[in-house]
């Protein structure tokens, strides 16, 4: 007796005891053994789980699935032999059937009510009955006549006709078989072929040896390998594998021409001539190879020659390359010169920047305060200038990154319309201050542009206040249309592109004034220069961060007429490599059977990791659902709100550290705890450090604020600790933080604020990230090494342009970072559980 059991796989009843049965070699990939079907040789059919069927014949195993397309379905419930001898399997995915050489699967496209199919039974008139999940079926093989097939030569064949093939010996031959047969699907159809020497009778031809393996081309290549006539024979199949009459085709096949007698005759006479003419020339060979010998020797001397020029030549040139080499190894040195300088740079002319914005911020409400009004103008002077001078250093920040190649798209979807409306609501003062005129020609249903809304918006700003800046009392017209790229160009019809077009009615320019406007530190001519005032970088400015954005900027003009800034930008910028989150859609994963499980939620751009993720969470208990981008990993955050998100870091479009920020900066998301699964080559020590936030010098007062109100609001905050080596820069936080009520303590780099630390724990840290002695990152580190220091908040204060390895080891807000491939998975485990402990399956309000 045979039994198959749901885990443990075959076992043999021999009527006193049970065995398991699993020989070595090839096995069922699956143990749940759902049904069994002894054949009368005694061999063995099994139907698995989700493994396929199986057959043993006591020595040989031999394995069917759907992934080798015989089978409709990994799990087979039901196993049949009708009273043909055909074998049936009733699987997941339809109805298949085997009948000693082909295999066929009906489904519901064959009229099947459900593809899962769980028992077969055969009743009295030879009909088979379905036991699916929908219901009872019922399925008669329809027995008709088919048409013979017809047999058309495509290649090789001296003629096409059927009854007067001609081929030669060894050539490859092509047929197509031909089928008029309207009831069977084309990719359910199958056809056969077989050649036969001589003119073998129809039985002969139907005997079931030397026939092909069915196959769905009614194409086929035959080469003949000898001479004489054959016979090709063909069939077709229909769907229920009823087989059609013999389709008959004569080929006589010739020899090859070198067998041929009435060619070898003449060829032989033939060569023997050669033969008679190559010994008469003999002589003749050999005088000219005593020449030839002769010829030689001096072209050995002239090689010679010329191999010592050329080892000159190569001498000469490794020298030159060598001093490329060395010239490349300067350039990358001064490169790596230029970096550190304009970091530096940034940091020494940001921090005076502070100390002007911020003393004359405050002497202006100072003077408001002492009802003093006559100093506010040269204030606002002062306060104005400064802001210049901001401005000036952050747009050569910005063209120098972009110069080396390190300006960073942050691409995102937006309102066209909502940012024209926006930017015209933001410079409307400043065109009327020209007594300018300002007129906005959009659409309403422009649409939505995915791109870098920040650049887009500073480039339209510039463009407009450039316009408001040559113009007086005029009109300035902003419109925005979209377009399709040029056929000409070999670009799709369908990528659309949007134009921005600034036009104004100043002064205009000449063509050679144009032909300057795209230079760093140029204007039209020294008397604009002179009048308007102006540096000369913000035109630039706008066509590189346009042609970063995959457009351009174009001007047209006339003196005295006015100019048109025009902006080409693509709809969607060109990013090799990057997935369009519209398309991205999420996948959902079934979970565990308890609907209460904690609930992880993946985020990751690769399948494979959501499959992995999933059988491993799903087993130890948890639901999954995953994401494949991260805007569509925002959306699930706040829909299900989940007890843990696994997130990674390098993916296209939106990256894992913009979804983290954004996680943390929406409440109701900011208390879920986030595992970072990335191939970033970086390791906890930034993650174990960590600040809340971080604000660039100089400092906006307004946002400073809204962080220590929030800090205050929660409870956290007490005293605040100044860690600052500028003097100017801790008086103005000191004189700005008292007026606000709060008690201040200063420290003047890293190691003295440490001292202090340990003196009182402050209620938050203002941080500098550049000091002498022990710097803004190495004090983040020590402190974050105590634990009773551990929850301090920092922010961070820093004229400093941080870079993306900054912010790797400035974030606090992530549990743990894991390297792909290199984590074992209890870890993550371990992580997920250490999250969960305080934290509700599905939080509602933001935790710490």
């Amino acid at each position: 007796l045979w039994v198959g059991t749901l885990n443990a796989g075959l076992a043999e009843y021999d009527r006193e005891t049970f065995r398991p049965v699993r020989p070595p070699g090839p096995w069922l990939i699956d143990d749940t053994i759902l049904c069994l079907l002894e054949e009368p040789d005694g061999g063995l059919w099994m139907g698995t789980g989700f493994g396929g069927a199986g057959r043993w014949d006591g020595r040989h195993f031999t394995l069917i699935t759907a992934r080798d397309a015989r089978l409709g379905g990994n799990r087979v419930a039901a196993i049949h032999r009708d009273r043909r001898g055909w074998l049936w399997f009733g699987t997941d995915g339809g109805l298949t059937c085997y009948d000693g050489t082909t295999w066929r699967t009906f489904d519901q496209r064959d009229g099947l009510p459900e593809g899962v199919i769980n028992a077969l039974a055969e009743d009295a008139h030879g009909a088979l009955w379905l036991g699916t999940s929908a219901g009872l079926a019922r399925y008669q093989p329809a027995k008709v006549e088919l048409r013979t097939p017809t047999l058309r030569a495509l290649r090789g064949a001296a003629s096409a006709r059927t009854d007067a093939i001609h081929a030669t010996q060894d050539r490859e031959l092509a047929f197509e078989i031909g089928v008029v047969e309207f009831r069977t699907r084309p990719e359910l159809r199958r056809f056969r072929w077989k050649a036969v020497a001589g003119r073998p009778s129809e039985a002969e031809l139907s005997a079931t040896s030397g026939w092909s393996e069915p196959s769905a081309s009614p194409r086929f290549n035959w080469v003949p390998q000898s001479r004489g006539l054959h016979t090709l024979a063909v069939q077709f199949m229909d769907r229920d594998l009823n087989r059609s009459p013999l389709g008959l085709a004569t080929v006589d096949v010739a020899p090859l021409w070198y067998a041929n007698a009435w060619i070898m005759a003449p060829g032989g006479g033939l060569v023997m001539g050669l033969f008679g003419w190559a010994f008469v020339a003999r002589s003749l060979v050999m005088r000219r190879k005593r020449e030839a010998e002769q010829l030689r020797e001096r072209m050995s001397e002239q090689e010679r020659v010329a191999h010592n020029a050329l080892a000159a030549k190569a001498a000469a040139l490794a020298e030159s390359n060598h001093q490329l080499e060395e010239a490349r190894i300067a350039a990358d040195v001064a490169n790596t010169a230029k970096s550190s300088f304009l970091a530096n740079m940034s940091h020494e002319l940001r921090t005076p920047l502070n100390a002007i914005l911020g003393y004359s911020e405050m002497l202006q409400e100072e003077a408001a305060d002492l009802n003093q009004p006559s100093f506010t103008p040269d204030l606002k002077k002062i306060h104005g200038a400064g802001k210049h001078l901001l401005g000036l250093i952050n747009d050569i920040l910005d063209l120098s990154k972009v110069e080396a190649g390190k300006m960073t798209l942050y691409l995102e979807e937006f309102d066209v319309a909502a940012l024209v409306a926006e930017v015209g609501a933001t410079v409307q003062p400043l065109i009327a201050r020209q007594g300018n005129r300002l007129e906005i020609i959009c659409p309403a249903d422009i649409g939505v542009m995915r791109s870098d809304q920040t650049k887009v918006r500073q480039v339209l700003f510039n463009l407009l206040s450039n316009s408001s800046k040559f113009t007086e009392g005029g009109t300035i017209t902003l419109r925005v249309a979209t377009k399709l790229p040029d056929v000409g160009q070999g670009v799709d019809r369908d990528s659309r592109r949007i134009e921005f077009s600034i036009s104004d009615t100043g002064i205009g320019m000449t063509a050679e004034q144009m032909g300057r406007l795209f230079k760093a530190f140029e204007q039209a001519d020294a008397s604009t220069t002179k009048k308007y005032g102006g540096t000369g970088l913000g035109l630039v400015l706008c066509r590189r961060f346009s042609q970063l954005m995959g457009g351009d900027v174009t001007v047209s003009s006339q003196p005295g007429v006015g100019s048109t800034f025009t902006v080409v930008l693509p709809m969607t910028p060109p990013q090799p490599g990057t997935v369009d989150p519209a398309a991205a859609v999420a996948t959902p994963v079934p979970g565990v059977a308890n609907a209460n499980a904690p609930l992880v939620l993946v985020i990751d751009d690769d399948r494979a990791v959501h499959d992995l993720m999933t059988r491993f969470l799903v087993r130890e208990g948890y639901r999954v659902q995953t994401a494949a981008n991260g805007a569509e990993g925002l959306r699930l955050a706040v829909e299900l709100r989940p007890a843990v998100i696994t997130l990674d870091v390098m993916m296209p479009g939106l990256d894992g550290w913009s979804v983290l920020r954004r996680l943390k900066e929406d409440p109701a998301t900011a208390g879920i705890p986030v595992v970072m699964v990335t191939i970033v080559d970086e390791r906890n020590l930034g993650f174990s450090m960590g600040a809340v936030d971080y604000l660039a010098k100089p400092i906006d007062r307004a946002r400073l604020k809204q962080m220590l109100a929030q800090l205050r609001a929660s409870g956290r905050l007490g005293d605040v600790l100044v860690v600052d080596d500028g003097a100017e820069v801790r008086d103005l936080l000191r004189r700005q933080l008292s007026g606000e009520g709060f008690e201040v303590r200063e420290a003047v780099n890293g190691r003295e604020g440490l001292d202090r630390v340990r003196e009182k724990i402050p209620g938050v840290i203002l941080l500098d990230l550049m000091m002498p002695e022990l710097d803004g990152f190495g004090f983040l580190e020590q402190l974050r090494s105590n634990h009773a220091w551990q929850d301090i908040p920092v922010i961070v204060v820093t004229a400093k342009d941080l870079t993306d390895e900054d912010h790797l080891r400035l974030n606090r807000q992530v549990t743990l970072i894991l390297e792909k491939g290199g984590f074992q998975p209890e870890t993550l485990l371990a992580q997920i559980r250490s999250s969960l402990r305080g934290f509700p399956a599905n939080p509602t309000s933001s935790s710490t």
